[in-house]
């Protein structure tokens, strides 16, 4: 939810909790070459990273953890069309399958009930997030569907502030969204593939596993690494005695 809703509290949390060291450390692995303080807003974005490597970090997750080096020719031919040169990118496995899998899918929800809900309008599963830097002087949009990942960033050449409202969602998402239109308008809807080693179980609002009694305007799916998913409780089966118990006691009449 902190995620889906961009905000940052939790997030400072979580960086406290693991340091900020280890969030540099994989943010080497993701490509990220920018100079970063180990500090706490670090975590936020505090430095300037460039369209480039945001979207080969992202690329991380739309290719199953795998980073790929970015190449700008893809091939040379000659007047003739035969190939003089081509260009293959370079795959490096930085991070599970599983793990790239569970982030996609928070991602995923950014776009149905977070920041990033315009981008809903492409009509097909997609993933992505906004961001938007203090005073609104950069907005940036990068998302993602299963064949194709688009990073979009909306700023000045020298930086000021574009307006109160120019946030990822309002200024760079509706400029993702036309392009992405166009983009796979010829490719066939893909959803995210999900792997072997992930577990989807039925969890309460509370955040313990669903019990049978539970309502279902409570309850929602939610994808573990296999193993790491919350347990069973069968004691809370009691709950729903209790519940149908209290139900009968209302529903007897008065005499």
């Amino acid at each position: 939810t902190a995620l889906v809703k961009s905000l940052n509290l939790p997030t400072i949390g979580l960086c406290e909790e693991l340091k900020p060291k280890l969030v540099i450390a994989y943010s080497r692995r993701f490509g990220i070459t920018a100079e970063m303080m180990e500090n706490l807003t670090t975590c936020l974005g505090s430095l300037s990273v460039t369209l480039q490597e945001m979207i080969s970090a992202y690329g991380v997750f739309a290719n199953q953890g795998r980073l790929v080096k970015p190449i700008y020719i893809l091939r040379v031919e000659d007047q003739d069309g035969n190939i003089l040169e081509s260009s293959v990118s370079e795959l490096k496995q930085v991070t599970s399958e599983e793990t790239a899998f569970l982030v996609s899918n928070v991602l995923q929800d950014v776009v149905q009930r977070g920041t990033g809900r315009r981008a809903r309008a492409i009509g097909r599963p997609s993933a992505g997030k906004t961001g938007t830097t203090n005073d609104s002087i950069d907005a940036w949009y990068i998302g993602y569907i299963p064949q194709l990942l688009t990073g979009v960033y909306v700023g000045f050449d020298k930086p000021r502030r574009m307006g109160k409202s120019e946030t990822g969602s309002r200024a760079a998402a509706p400029i993702w969204i036309n392009f992405m239109k166009n983009a796979v308008a010829n490719l066939p809807t893909e959803q995210f593939r999900q792997p072997p080693g992930i577990t989807t179980v039925k969890i309460h609002k509370s955040g313990r596993r669903a019990i049978p009694c539970d309502k279902a305007k409570n309850v929602y799916e939610e994808h573990y690494k296999s193993g790491t998913e919350p347990v069973l409780d069968l004691s809370q089966s009691g709950m729903c005695v209790k519940a149908k118990e209290t139900e009968k006691t209302e529903k007897e009449p008065e005499l």
